[in-house]
C-alpha cells in the first residue's frame, strides 16, 4: 500500500491507545512500519512552522507492506472508527485506502 506523508502522520489516529499485550505489540510494529525516517524528512524538506508540520514534496509516497493479519486488524479499526463517527478530512484518504485494500 502506498502511503503519503499526511497519511503516515495521521496513522496513529487509527490505532488503539491501550489494549492487551498482543494488540499493543501489533500497534508498535505498525507504527514502526509507517515511521517517517530522517532521510525521508530530508527528502521532502519536512519542518515545523507555526506549530504545524510542513513538507514540500506532497507527491512523495512510500510503499508499505502489511501482513494479512495486520491488514485485517486495520480494516476492523476503520470499521470501528467509522461506526463511532471519527472519520475526519485528515484521515479520510488513509481510511479509504485501508478499506479498499485486499489481502
Amino acid at each position: 500500500m502506498n502511503l503519503n506523508i499526511q497519511e503516515r502522520i495521521v496513522f496513529d489516529e487509527l490505532l488503539p491507545k491501550a489494549g492487551d499485550l498482543l494488540q499493543q505489540s501489533l500497534v508498535k510494529d505498525l507504527l514502526e512500519k509507517v515511521l517517517i525516517k530522517p532521510e525521508e524528512r530530508k527528502k521532502v524538506n519536512m519542518r515545523t512552522e507555526s506549530n504545524a508540520i510542513k513538507w514540500d514534496n506532497t507527491s512523495y509516497q512510500k510503499k508499505i507492506t502489511f501482513s494479512p493479519f495486520e491488514l485485517n486488524f486495520l480494516k476492523q479499526r476503520v470499521k470501528t472508527l467509522d461506526s463511532e463517527k471519527k472519520v475526519t478530512q485528515d484521515n479520510l484518504s488513509l481510511f479509504k485506502k485501508i478499506n479498499d485494500a485486499t489481502t
